[in-house]
């Protein structure tokens, strides 16, 4: 009936309106379909700072992938604990969604206190979206930059 529909769209925009204020915070945890490089250059960037080092492993299908589907990544991380421990509070503190899906002790060093862990999960996107029509053309999204033409430079050739 007419009173059922008014009543569900008044609640859907009171729903709405609780979550309207956390919109932009939702939008930055979502990795820009064809911005990837971003987030592997924030990953490189948590390297450096805790003086660790990462092997990552992308899933082979990247390039196929829909706008919106998330990214499969491996991470192969190296260091002492505390260095690893404080790596993966700060992957965690990120303002992106990285879904941890696997996390594995592969091997210690006794002599060093060398620690390895193979970390595996998700990495969420969303669709491009310009600013604005004038400011952007709209495109196919691209492909991975980074995975399609590695630059050489710093930890990005590995990726």
């Amino acid at each position: 009936t007419k009173y059922q529909r008014g009543q569900r769209i008044r609640k859907i925009e009171a729903e709405y309106k609780k979550i309207k204020p956390q919109r932009d915070r939702l939008n930055t945890m979502f990795v820009p379909s064809g911005d990837e490089l971003r987030f592997i250059t924030t990953l490189e960037r948590l390297e450096r700072q805790h003086q660790v080092e990462v092997v990552p492993t992308p899933d082979q299908q990247t390039n196929s992938l829909g706008p919106t589907d998330p990214l499969l990544l491996t991470l192969s991380v190296r260091g002492n604990y505390p260095q690893v421990l404080t790596y993966l509070i700060a992957l965690e503190r990120l303002n992106y969604y990285f879904n941890i899906t696997g996390l594995a002790v592969s091997g210690t060093n006794p002599d060093t206190g060398a620690l390895t862990i193979a970390l595996s999960g998700r990495v969420y996107r969303k669709a491009y979206q310009p600013k604005s029509a004038a400011a952007e053309t709209v495109g196919e999204p691209q492909a991975l930059p980074a995975l399609a033409a590695p630059t050489g430079t710093d930890a990005a050739a590995r990726w």
